[in-house]
């Protein structure tokens, strides 16, 4: 999973910070604090508010964070270089190399990911602080230009901390929102029409090899859109798929289909197992599919989904059109609901997890 542009506690706070200042001038602005659904007092500009910050001592700016200006505590190198030769000679042992490259695939889809974010944020004037794949604490990282760029030890997504975007026009939160699955969705594109024009796109007469040029292209466009639109009704009906699944976990029974269920870690394994079995374009595929189901996924309006930062982003936009001046929307409210939101696709991860290890898929390559 991914956090896609989560702030993180310290990117909150700051933006929380930015926001607040708004509260105090006088001006256009206005802050509709969702915590008590009560408008604030009007105030500036964006542009004034940050003025006055830096000429009222009243509201000077805090001073930087000693922490900043250390070296982030890492892990030692020597822990993370004996847990790389140690989890190599594992897969090494029970010849689970194809998943170790689809594993290295899809982390560097989420790279990918929240590349898109940062890159969208800087082309559109919003600062970052951090830039990391992986969770918990660091293996690695450096700084430049003011973000930190680094990996930590949980391969298990990816975040970029923002620090202003509270404050930014809601067509820039939704320009940054969206490039992350905009990334994976033109990865997924790129590898089809890759495996493709190579002539490995398996068809329903042979592969593409079978085909000229511009109908290898056209298959990969077409394999791509009927991918992306048959996963629309899955993602529709995720909480119907949720709430299946993990009756069957409990029970043991009524298993859902293949293609009614989310796939865990081990079942991807799995499925690279079978994949690099099939050879080569068969595991770029897989790294294709999975950037389609992460990119479509992450569109789900829901927070802290980048869909759900999208319909935030709108829902300001259409509430400043209604009253007609700038409004800002602050307070826990979405925090509360990606709470409630993270809460179930941990469970949902559960019952996956349960499922792969009793019932474990079928294999999608074989034969083909």
């Amino acid at each position: 999973m991914t956090s896609a542009t989560a702030p993180g506690e310290a990117g909150r706070a700051t933006s929380t910070e930015s926001a607040a200042s708004v509260i105090d001038l006088t001006g256009d602005d206005v802050v509709l604090d969702l915590r008590d659904g009560e408008v604030a007092s009007s105030g500036h500009v964006l542009a004034e508010a940050r003025t006055a910050a830096f000429t009222d001592p009243r509201r000077a700016p805090a001073e930087p964070d000693p922490g900043l200006a250390k070296d982030p505590r890492r892990i030692p190198p020597a822990v993370s270089l004996s847990a790389l030769v140690l989890g190599t000679i594992a897969l090494l042992v029970i010849g689970a190399i194809g998943a170790a490259l689809v594993v290295v695939g899809v982390l560097a889809s989420v790279a990918a990911h929240e590349l898109g974010h940062l890159l969208a944020a800087r082309a559109v004037g919003v600062s970052a602080s951090e830039y990391f794949v992986g969770f918990g604490p660091r293996l690695w990282s450096t700084r430049r230009e003011g973000v930190e760029y680094g990996v930590k030890a949980i391969p298990a997504g990816g975040y970029v901390r923002l620090v202003d975007e509270d404050v930014a026009a809601p067509w820039r939160k939704a320009v940054i929102a969206l490039a992350g699955p905009a990334v994976n969705l033109s990865v997924a594109l790129f590898i089809l029409l890759g495996v493709a024009l190579a002539g490995n796109l398996p068809t329903t007469t042979g592969t593409t090899g079978d085909l000229g040029p511009v109908d290898r292209a056209t298959t990969a466009v077409d394999r791509f859109w009927d991918a992306t639109t048959a996963s629309v009704e899955p993602v529709i009906r995720l909480p119907a798929i949720i709430v299946s699944m993990s009756g069957a976990a409990v029970k043991g029974d009524d298993v859902p289909p293949d293609s009614e269920r989310l796939v865990s870690p081990v079942g991807i394994g799995r499925l690279a197992d079978d994949a690099s079995s099939a050879g080569w374009p068969a595991a770029l595929i897989l790294v294709a599919v999975i950037n389609l189901a992460l990119g479509l996924f992450n569109l789900v309006p829901l927070p802290p989904l980048d869909g759900g930062r999208v319909a935030a982003a709108g829902l300001e936009a259409g509430v400043s059109r209604i009253r007609r001046r700038r409004v800002v929307l602050t307070g826990k409210a979405f925090e509360r609901i990606g709470i409630a939101v993270v809460s179930i696709l941990l469970v949902a991860g559960a019952a996956a997890l349960v499922l792969d290890v009793l019932h474990p898929l079928a294999d999608p390559f074989s034969g083909g």
